[in-house]
């Protein structure tokens, strides 16, 4: 992918543009979130406010990459956590988390993730 961008450089400016700003980021986060919702059948009344500060991923304290999109391997851009899936996207059980992070979770619960962390760390410790 970089190799592409090396030969375009308009086309990355124009996909900094696009997707560097967070706001627009979130609110693309927010649509596809309520698609998800209505395939899934979980119950789905958030809006930008309910995400609180978004400046920084709420699991990590990463600060969020939106320079490409997770399509091209941006592990770091934003993505929307449900803290507990089953409740769905309602206020007090969303958050904005590194996509990485979201997808280590999964369904699981944030102990999980810190566990294999734990193990990650101990295995490649000098």
């Amino acid at each position: 992918m970089a190799r592409y961008y090396a030969n375009r450089p308009q086309r990355l400016e124009y996909r900094k543009r696009r997707y560097g700003i967070m706001s627009l980021r979130i609110r693309q986060l927010l649509y596809n979130a309520k698609l998800r919702a209505a395939t899934l059948g979980v119950p789905f009344s958030i809006s930008m406010e309910d995400l609180g500060d978004i400046s920084q991923c709420a699991a990590t304290g990463l600060p969020f990459d939106i320079s490409l999109g997770i399509h091209e391997g941006n592990m770091f851009g934003p993505s929307i956590d449900r803290i507990v899936p089953s409740v769905g996207y309602v206020p007090g059980n969303v958050r904005v988390v590194i996509h990485a992070y979201n997808t280590a979770k999964g369904a699981g619960t944030d102990e999980g993730v810190l566990r294999m962390a734990k193990a990650l760390l101990a295995r490649h410790a000098p």
